[in-house]
């Protein structure tokens, strides 16, 4: 069996140190890539959402435009169908925003 010496020692746990760092470095390295690669791909993956909700308000915004005009036209063409509508929405509103309150009265 060999004996080592002190020197030996020394020299074994400073390559071991070393190889330890750059094994540590390494590491660090990979890690940091991994994070550039996820914040690209996660940025990536909100500018498509952003554009879907562009894309989506768009739409919304040219059917309420539709809707509108259709609505329009209705209430010219029939006024008092308009009204009967409008009242009728209005006394069932009127009846369940009355029951709301009594229940949160009561309870």
């Amino acid at each position: 069996m060999t004996s080592l010496n002190s020197d030996q020692v020394r020299d074994a746990a400073d390559s071991a140190k070393k190889s330890l760092v750059k094994a540590s470095t390494n590491a660090s390295d990979a890690l940091a890539d991994g994070k550039d690669q996820v914040s690209a791909a996660v940025s990536d993956a909100a500018g498509r959402g952003m554009e879907v909700a562009k894309d989506q308000l768009v739409m919304l915004r040219e059917e309420a435009a539709e809707f509108l005009k259709v609505a329009e036209k209705s209430i010219k063409k029939n006024p008092l169908a308009a009204v009967a509508v409008a009242a009728g929405v209005g006394v069932v509103l009127t009846s369940v925003v009355s029951l709301a309150f009594r229940g949160l009265s009561r309870g």
